[in-house]
């Protein structure tokens, strides 16, 4: 049976030779959308490129398609090999590729999710940064709002019509439609564009369409303000009102194209058709008050605006936005606005400079920034420091609790009749764009894997590497990521992935789902399958700690999977977390187990052994998030990260802790920051072992713990100020096979001898602190020093491969535009710091305070408190009940 490409390519064939091809192609499936790039011009550029270059090379660079096999292809009446490059360079689609998901495709809930009511001010902080930026120069009256699926963009677009007159439209392609996309498409505006598109051989002839179409569409809304009966609601929310009427819009937008349709309005010269727009669009601002507070009296919204981008204008290489663009160039001066929505992976087009540098009249500084700013925790419960001191385990670990976080699409649809296996499919669904979740990971696109991990362990890339912003574009565009920020020049976006948990856990699903025999170890096969361009993107100065942190997550996920209820289930309550004492169980392998848990502080002699400590504590984390000051290595984040169910990685500049483990101490008790605890982990990629006092983390000079009697301490009693805490040091870097002294903890025995334990340092040397310190060195990488590590060779040469392999996420703000509150972007979580901006949603005196947020990585240097301490003192091994006879800690 002939592949889906090798029918197209015989289509492919028929479209070179000029014959009709408006017909699907037979064999083709139903759901492939053909967009083949039309006309003339792309096929005979394909021939003047295959005529002059020779045979032995290539007809474009890599390895694609030769120029004999191009020829080779023709006689076959199959361009199947033409097909593979266009695929490559995303030209068309692949038909090969999975089908789109087709999770959620019940359109009510979706319905009803459009009709909850609208949570937060994102809107008004839209118009705002519309109303600083709308200018009288070229092409300052038009900008993009680039945001990945679920951020509710339409909906924020839709709230904002309440506020300003607003025309919208949507030209979502219908069958995207009919697989569960709202709201639903404007198709007649779909039809409006097909024909520019069809008619009209250069940029200048579209933009005169654009003209005309816009003086019909401004005297209809016009005739629209006219007609409205009046009430005490203001016109911006009769407008709104009137076009969410399914009925009202249609008729609206039906006249709009029949008259279209007609010879009305045309002129012979563009001047004319520009000048009749603006006489249609003056006549209607003229009927419009401006927006309180604002200078903007109409916006236009274009929903899945890529559908522009994707219309290519006869032979050049100019697209029906770009004529839209430099149509609404000329509208500068009345106080009217365009912004273009889309998700797609054309959204880089949608804000792309190319226009403008085409243009001799742009000023680079003047152009408008794509707006990113979109709601995020923005559930009911999270407004005003919803989220108060006192709840209980109970009460986090229900999982509508943990849709309150992240984008609005999670909550709204728990809220309108998702259950907990539909939210999970949907989830998993939108970020690997498989579904349902596959067996093995082959399925997977480089992107896909790159997903799942990037969600779980907040990967760094190389940010002036090209395949970078490709892979983070598209990313965005398919695979749920975030899009924090994009400078004025829209030569980069800063983007990643928030604390989302529910991602989080579909992302676990997804590694759950295919770990087997043949696939151990998910997460180091994903990273290692992926391809050389997407490998080169990820920041190789993290190699050690991604390694942690995939070991950390496999020894929870274990653990959780162990203390489940029904351990054999599908889907396992990631969210629900373990008890520490299992936990370690299975991180640390079993030789060295015992003495994990008889281990005693190593700052002071006494104390309780570990697993007497911490007999009743509990640790929850599913995914890794970024900290950016020395908040996040506080007990305060410990409190919220273990309310969100996430562990913090350290901030760039400081060299104490690389990972923060967040402890709930005593899970019979509420979750209170005095309840609060961690584990405090450093990754160390040396040739050479690291010496103990150089690397064991001291959580007192850390500021760790609230400092007695001040400003943070909300307890004074003697349990509060001596709270334990661990100190876990993850030396990963030297080769299996090298011999090494024995840690004072764990000890690696890749060569199985024995090393004689030190002899214990005088009592006097070793004052006590105010916080019992339990330091584990773990050395090593394999099974012998991880239980959750499995026992083979491949998992090993894995690691290995993946520690052979600098952005800090500050950055942003250097090149955020001027004018805008940076407190919504700090509000989708790029990283966590101090400031009600990253904790609104929390009752924390701390984490709110009157402190200044740092929003450059020059501010945040400057209020950096870490340190590292001696570790000073070895204690010889004895019983857990022997106080006086304690082991190395």
């Amino acid at each position: 049976m002939a592949s889906q490409k090798e029918i197209l390519g015989r289509y492919l064939y028929k479209l070179f030779c000029g014959e009709n091809t408006s017909d699907p192609p037979k064999g083709i499936r139903k759901d492939y959308e053909i967009d083949l790039p039309r006309g003339p011009s792309h096929w005979s550029d394909i021939l003047m490129i295959s005529t002059i270059v020779p045979s032995n090379q290539y007809l474009q660079q890599g390895p694609i398609i030769t120029r004999d096999s191009f020829f080779v292809s023709i006689e076959k009446e199959d361009l199947s090999p033409l097909l593979v490059l266009l695929v490559d360079e995303r030209i068309i689609k692949d038909p090969d590729a999975p089908a789109a998901p087709s999770v959620g495709t019940d359109i009510k809930w979706m319905e009803k999710a459009w009709k909850t009511e609208y949570c937060g001010n994102h809107h008004q902080n839209l118009l705002k940064n519309i109303s600083h930026c709308i200018g009288t120069g070229p092409y300052e009256n038009t900008a993009a709002i680039i945001q990945s699926s679920g951020f509710g963009k339409s909906r924020t677009v839709d709230e904002m019509a309440t506020l300003v007159a607003t025309i919208p439209m949507n030209i979502r392609d219908a069958a995207e439609s009919n697989q569960g996309a709202y709201p639903p498409p404007d198709v007649t505006l779909t039809k409006i564009f097909r024909s520019m598109n069809s008619k009209d051989q250069d940029i200048n002839g579209a933009v005169h369409a654009f003209h005309r179409f816009f003086t019909i569409l401004f005297r209809q809304f016009a005739k629209k303000i006219d007609s409205l009966p009046q009430s005490g609601d203001s016109l911006p929310v009769r407008l709104r009102n009137d076009l969410a009427n399914p009925e009202s819009r249609l008729l609206f937008y039906n006249t709009v194209c029949n008259e279209f349709d007609t010879e009305v309005y045309v002129t012979k010269n563009l001047n004319d058709a520009q000048n009749l727009a603006r006489a249609a669009l003056h006549h209607l601002v003229e009927k419009i008050p401006r927006a309180k507070g604002s200078n903007v009296s109409l916006i236009l919204y274009i929903d899945e605006a890529h559908t522009l981008a994707n219309f290519k204008i006869g032979i050049t290489d100019s697209t029906l936005y770009d004529a839209m663009v430099k149509a609404a160039a000329d509208y500068k001066q009345y106080r009217f606005f365009i912004l273009f929505l889309s998700t797609s992976s054309q959204l880089r087009r949608t804000a792309s400079p190319m226009i403008f540098t085409r243009s001799p009249h742009m000023i680079p500084d003047r152009l408008v920034a794509p707006f990113t700013e979109m709601p995020f925790d923005c559930h009911p419960q999270l407004q005003d420091h919803g989220i108060k001191p006192g709840l209980v385990l109970g009460d986090i670990q229900e999982y509508s609790f943990i849709t309150y976080f992240g984008r609005p699409l999670w909550w709204t649809f728990t809220q309108n009749g998702g259950d907990e296996s539909k939210v999970r499919q949907l989830a998993t669904a939108k970020l690997t764009g498989l579904s349902p979740a596959p067996s093995s990971y082959g399925p997977f696109s480089f992107m896909a894997r790159l997903a799942v991990l990037d969600t779980l362990l907040n990967l760094e890339y190389r940010p002036m590497n090209t395949q970078t912003q490709t892979l983070v574009d598209d990313m965005v565009a398919g695979h749920m990521r975030t899009a924090f920020s994009m400078p004025t020049d829209r030569t980069s976006m800063y983007s990643g992935y928030p604390s989302e948990p529910v991602l989080a856990e579909a992302a676990l699903d997804t590694i759950h789902s295919i770990t087997n025999s043949d696939c151990p170890e998910p997460m180091a096969e994903l990273f290692t399958s992926l391809d050389k361009n997407t490998m080169e993107a990820v920041d190789v100065e993290q190699r050690g700690e991604n390694v942690a942190k995939m070991i950390l997550l496999r020894a929870y996920m274990a653990a959780v999977k162990e203390e489940s209820p029904n351990p054999d289930q599908y889907y396992h309550p990631w969210r629900n977390g373990c008890s520490l004492i299992t936990f370690l169980r299975h991180l640390t392998a079993e030789a060295f187990y015992d003495i994990v848990m008889k281990s005693r502080p190593d700052t002071e002699v006494g104390g309780q052994c570990l697993e007497e400590a911490f007999k009743n504590a509990w640790v929850r984390f599913t995914h890794f998030s970024k900290g950016t000051d020395d908040s996040s290595m506080t007990t305060s984040m410990a409190c919220i990260a273990f309310i969100r169910g996430m562990a913090v990685i350290g901030w760039p500049s400081q060299d104490s802790v690389d990972l923060h483990i967040p402890v709930l101490l005593d899970k019979t008790k509420p979750i209170t920051e005095g309840n609060m605890s961690g584990i405090l982990v450093q990754v160390k990629l040396g040739k050479s072992w690291s010496e103990h006092f150089a690397v064991a983390v001291n959580a007192d000079n850390l500021g760790y713990f609230p400092r007695p009697d001040g400003p943070r301490e909300s307890c004074t009693d003697e349990a509060y100020r001596s709270r334990p805490y661990i100190s876990l040091v993850m030396e990963l870097g030297k080769t299996v096979q090298e011999e090494h002294q024995r840690s004072l903890v764990v000890n690696d025995i890749d060569n199985g001898k024995n090393i004689q334990v030190e002899a214990p340092l005088s009592k006097k040397h070793h004052p006590r602190t105010s916080h019992p310190r339990y330091s584990l060195f773990f050395y090593g990488r394999s099974h012998r020093v991880y239980r959750c590590i499995p026992h083979d060779g491949v998992t090993l040469s894995l690691y290995n491969r993946l520690l052979d392999i600098y952005a800090n996420a500050s950055f942003m703000f250097y090149t955020y535009p001027q004018d805008r509150d940076a407190k919504y972007v700090q509000q989708m979580k790029p990283f966590w710091t101090m400031g009600a901006d990253c904790s609104h949603w929390v009752d924390d005196k701390m984490l709110n305070g009157p402190w200044p947020t740092c929003l450059a990585a020059g501010e945040i240097e400057e209020v950096l408190i870490g340190g590292n301490t001696l570790m000073d003192i070895a204690q010889p091994e004895g019983s857990c009940n022997d106080v006086t006879n304690v082991i190395n800690g």
